[in-house]
């Protein structure tokens, strides 16, 4: 075909195609354009929540943040302390730090899909990306003394959700990934709020120094929960600048470098406090702000930013909704008066209607599902107990008709036996076997405990568990000697695998155990020996076999030749790879092959019998995946030649799987009977209240009544109108408020 036909013919389709088809989508995530539904809001305020506030160079204005917008106004509340709005809009933009000369403000913003360091005029123009991350949270910044450079925290996640964060440091051209300066003692412990002293030499940040590697919420404040260290930029070496009852966060040093600022706990209240560097006497300044975030969790600071005056003889903070003026000889507070205009697009939530009041719910949580090795029925945890199911559409039933709760259903390899544990408050945990037709129950053993997670060896002659110990939950009793033990199934004493880590199961030949546990922020799995009675010694012999950071679920196929794993929801497939070293196993690798699996998220990885199908649920609905519609490699019955009939290639399957089948049912909802009356309450109701309407006392009742029939509001009104059912049980709530919610 020659040029000119091969034009025309692509000229054709252009013209037929039809006018939807020739719109290219957007290729970016646009945080400013209108992503459904928006209404507009405006009102004024002269008061604000967790605002960071910023003294110009000059001393004559101040620059804050105020709902995700940056205002600017002179520092002495002139021109009616009229603020003027720099950034905003439908970008969050918070955190703003005039550069040493006085022309640019860095600040943090979302603008770019994520949180990053920004640069901008004095005036709001000329927006600069500094920080270009497109993983983890920038923000925080402070600048070098040169302005040169801008340091800020990075916050990293890792196994929980809190995460934790480092300093790192960028230059102020912009954009770059930048420079690591601290490093996280662990995924936990937080460290962050940036400040450097007028000469650039040192580093001030604020850091959780309490014990241990994990966030714990009971933290006491009154104790030392943060630490103000200093890090030497030119050195590295680091120690406390700051380390006292109460704890000590927020720095800022003084323009001069002899005087230290921070916020500081006194039992209840926060207050600003002074360190002299020289001698480290400490002075209790201002005691007007609010309360800092020391045993919470703190990605953008533990108290909002403030400044030193340029003369080092006053400190600008926010505090009770206002921004104050702080002497620094006196310790005497002046509020800086401010009034801003907030101009705001709100997007409507998604919303879905509900079915408050049906007899019957969908069971849509199903736990620790396992289809039998054979494929042909499955077991869940569902409502605290085991339901066994025939596949593909079978009703679903109770596998017992014991009261305890049921948990962790897992299947023999001949598929003649079912191990589960049970809980009663009364009776603790046991380990159970059972038949598939619920015939043949026994419990494993006669010591009461706290089990989870049994699994049968190949043989069906051990079972392998965790006893997970007591917590406050669950209570102290029988909670002693936590591990992985593995037992007889005939009964007998237990013998103790290893003391950390769990998720056991007995490798293919039924000689080691693979366990899944934690190490150096990456979920591994490792194998020991299995104990026995000539050999008693737990954790002999450990390989560690697979790590990643990111991943949360392992499954090995029973002969051992494959893995799958779920990492950020995802469900992958991969042949096991085995070099004798740990192998770091992602989605994105280029080492071995690898196949997503799941088009969305997937739960409760496992295999088949077989080792030729993985299954994984969403919700009620159960996923399955043949290795050999995933790889041209794998073969058809272990034969060595590729996977199809006739000799002609299988067709692969190249997208996720989509549709699975529900396996769940509906149960009867819990509802109450009877009535009942709360009389005499303040009630507040939703009357008037749709958008733009004023609150006002037309949906205030004062002494009123409200019947509730079943779980329904049958009536809400004055007392002296609502009629109240005969039988109703009264309740006196005289003196009482009542509110939706």
């Amino acid at each position: 075909m020659t040029t000119a036909r091969v034009l025309i013919v692509l000229a054709t389709v252009v013209l037929l195609a039809p006018a939807h088809a020739q719109q290219k989508p957007a290729d970016k995530w646009d945080v400013t354009a209108a992503n459904g539904p928006v209404t507009q809001m405006a009102f004024d305020t002269n008061e604000g929540t967790w605002m960071n506030v910023d003294v110009s160079p000059d001393g004559k204005r101040v620059v804050f943040d105020l709902l995700g917008d940056i205002y600017t106004m002179p520092i002495d509340g002139s021109g009616s302390a009229a603020a003027t709005r720099i950034a905003g809009g439908a970008t969050f933009d918070m955190q703003p730090r005039f550069s040493p000369d006085g022309r640019r403000i860095a600040f943090t913003s979302d603008r770019d899909g994520l949180w990053n360091i920004w640069t901008m005029d004095p005036d709001g123009k000329s927006p600069t990306q500094i920080s270009r991350d497109k993983r983890w949270f920038i923000n925080s910044p402070t600048w070098s003394p040169d302005g040169a450079y801008i340091y800020a925290r990075r916050h990293f996640v890792a196994e929980r959700s809190l995460g934790a964060g480092e300093i790192w440091v960028f230059h102020s051209s912009g954009p770059s990934d930048g420079l690591q300066v601290t490093e996280r003692t662990g995924s936990q412990k937080d460290n962050g709020e940036p400040d450097i002293s007028p000469d650039g030499r040192y580093l001030y940040y604020s850091k959780d120094v309490t014990p241990g590697l994990n966030f714990e919420y009971n933290k006491d404040p009154n104790g030392t929960i943060y630490a103000v260290m200093r890090r030497d930029l030119t050195t590295g070496r680091e120690r406390r600048a700051v380390s006292v009852q109460g704890g000590s966060v927020t720095p800022q040093a003084s323009p001069d470098g002899k005087t230290l600022a921070y916020i500081r706990r006194a039992r209840l209240q926060s207050h600003l406090f002074l360190r002299d560097l020289e001698t480290g006497q400490d002075r209790q300044l201002f005691g007007n702000i609010d309360k800092d975030l020391q045993e919470a969790w703190a990605i953008h600071g533990l108290y909002p930013q403030y400044a030193w005056m340029p003369d080092g003889k006053g400190i600008v903070i926010w505090g009770e909704g206002k921004i104050w003026k702080v002497d620094v000889a006196s310790g005497k507070g002046q509020s800086i008066p401010f009034n801003v205009h907030v101009e705001a697009t709100i997007t409507e939530a998604v919303r879905y209607k509900q079915n408050v009041h049906t007899d019957e719910f969908p069971v849509r949580m199903l736990r620790d599902v396992r289809v039998s090795p054979d494929g042909k029925m499955v077991a869940y945890s569902a409502l605290g107990q085991i339901y066994t199911r025939t596949l593909p559409d079978g009703k679903p039933q109770r596998l017992t008709r014991d009261a305890r709760f049921e948990f962790f259903p897992s299947w023999s390899r001949d598929g003649q036996w079912i191990v589960y544990t049970t809980w009663s408050d009364a009776e603790k945990g046991r380990v159970r076997v059972i038949k598939p037709d619920g015939s043949g129950a026994r419990e494993v053993g006669t010591k009461p405990g706290h089990y989870v997670e049994p699994s049968f060896s190949p043989d069906g002659q051990k079972i392998v568990y965790r006893h997970a110990g007591g917590d406050q939950s669950r209570g102290p009793l029988f909670g002693d000697d936590a591990g992985i033990y593995v037992t007889a199934t005939a009964g007998g004493e237990p013998l103790l695998a290893r003391e950390g880590g769990g998720e056991a199961e007995f490798d293919h030949t039924g000689t080691r155990l693979y366990v899944r546990d934690f190490r150096n922020n990456a979920y591994t799995l490792l194998s020991i020996g299995v104990p026995t009675a000539s050999s008693p010694l737990p954790g002999r012999d450990e390989i560690e076999h697979i790590k990643s950071s990111n991943a949360t679920e392992y499954a090995i196929s029973p002969n051992g030749d494959w893995i799958a794993f779920e990492e950020r929801f995802k469900t992958f497939v991969a042949p096991f790879p085995r070099t004798g070293r740990v192998v770091e196993i992602s989605p994105t690798t280029q080492s071995y092959p690898v196949q997503r699996i799941s088009r969305d998220a997937g739960f409760f990885l496992h295999w088949s019998g077989d080792s030729r199908k993985v299954y994984w649920t969403l919700g009620p609905e159960l996923f399955s995946r043949d290795v050999v519609d995933t790889f041209s490699f794998a073969a058809k019955g272990g034969s060595s030649e590729p996977a199809g009939g006739g000799g002609s290639p299988r067709t692969l399957k190249t997208d996720p799987e989509a549709k699975g089948i529900n396996i769940s049912f509906t149960a009867m909802a819990d509802k109450p009977t009877g009535s009942i009356a709360l009389v005499g309450a303040r009630v507040i109701t939703m009357a008037g209240l749709k958008p733009g309407a004023i609150q006002g006392t037309p949906g205030v009742i004062e002494n009123a009544t409200i019947v509730i029939d079943g779980n329904r509001i049958s009536a809400v009104g004055p007392s002296s109108s609502v009629q109240v059912p005969a039988g109703s049980r009264r309740v006196d709530v005289k003196g009482k408020t009542i509110m939706p919610g």
